[in-house]
């Protein structure tokens, strides 16, 4: 079963907090369809969702921060995969300097968000298939014809056999 998010909520990895994923959910994911689209995530993330004025936006920074990734870290259970409980991310207590500037900080991370967005669509080099698939359908309806894409070629491989020293020094990784 997967969670669905909407736009401004924050989502936070339950699992291997150590890597620090915290991820404010950008308007513009919900956008990239026609008629708009449903946007979800894995069980593995916990859903932090603003209500009665209480933007979720705002704790981006407070989530990242050094104390509170100490005490995730500190709670997380579990050796191969750890994780932590929604229990102790609900207990962690928000500081009054964080709650009297949440609003500003929300309209940062906001900001933050759209700048990066831009700077992702300038530079991309890739367009997703839907994109492809819409143009295409504008084109059509003007009388043009549409575009076509290549299919990706299959990846090959050969087998290469070397000796240890010869392998350790032409690898980076090597068993």
């Amino acid at each position: 079963v997967k969670r669905r998010v909407q736009a401004g909520d924050v989502i936070i990895s339950r699992l291997r907090p150590y890597l620090r994923q915290v991820a404010l959910v950008d308007e513009a994911l919900f956008r990239l369809c026609m008629g708009g689209n449903a946007v979800v995530t894995s069980t593995e993330f916990f859903v932090l969702r603003g209500r009665n004025g209480f933007d979720a936006a705002g704790l981006v920074p407070f989530l990242l921060s050094g104390r509170v990734q100490a005490a995730l870290a500190a709670g997380q259970e579990g050796g191969h995969h750890p994780r932590f409980r929604q229990e102790l991310l609900l207990s962690l207590p928000i500081p009054d300097s964080v709650a009297r500037k949440l609003k500003k900080t929300a309209q940062q991370m906001r900001r933050s968000a759209a700048a990066l967005r831009t700077s992702l669509l300038a530079s991309r080099s890739l367009v997703a298939k839907v994109e492809v698939e819409m143009a295409n359908e504008k084109v059509e309806k003007l009388g043009g014809q549409a575009a076509k894409g290549k299919k990706p070629r299959p990846a090959t491989a050969k087998t290469l056999l070397m000796g240890i020293t010869k392998a350790s020094l032409q690898s980076e990784s090597f068993i």
